[in-house]
């Protein structure tokens, strides 16, 4: 039965990959231990079996490993796809909000221009008419 993804760091991920290494490594001097066995006589056979039956559990625990790395390897893709996607979404923002502080400042101008104008032009006639 496989556990839920939990969020797994880069030092656990190195840590699984050594420990498959070192399972691999094991396997394989296992299964020339193996092979010498097999061709033992008949009494030592069960002795062979015997061996036989803990290299199979630790080939279990190897596969178990494997699937914790697999299940890390997805874990971390799919950080990095939420992140590229936030980094984009957060550019889109970024890129609209810089258009909308622009308009804005070209409205507000527009604005300043448009209002000042008459604003000023009406000082100024009340500023010539209390002229004598």
């Amino acid at each position: 039965m496989r556990t839920p993804l939990q969020p797994i760091d880069a030092a656990a991920l190195q840590r699984y990959r050594q420990q498959l290494q070192q399972s691999s490594s094991v396997l394989r001097t296992r299964a020339g231990d193996l092979r010498r066995l097999a061709q033992l006589p008949r009494w030592e056979s069960t002795a062979a079996r015997l061996y036989e039956d803990v290299v199979h559990r630790e080939a279990r625990l190897l596969a178990a490993v494997a699937e914790r790395l697999l299940d890390a390897a997805e874990i971390l893709r799919r950080h990095i796809d939420t992140a590229t996607h936030r980094e984009a979404e957060l550019a889109a923002a970024a890129k609209a909000t810089a258009a909308a502080a622009g308009g804005l400042a070209a409205a507000a101008g527009d604005a300043i221009r448009g209002s000042v104008a008459p604003v000023a032009r009406s000082v100024l006639r009340d500023i010539d008419g209390a002229m004598p």
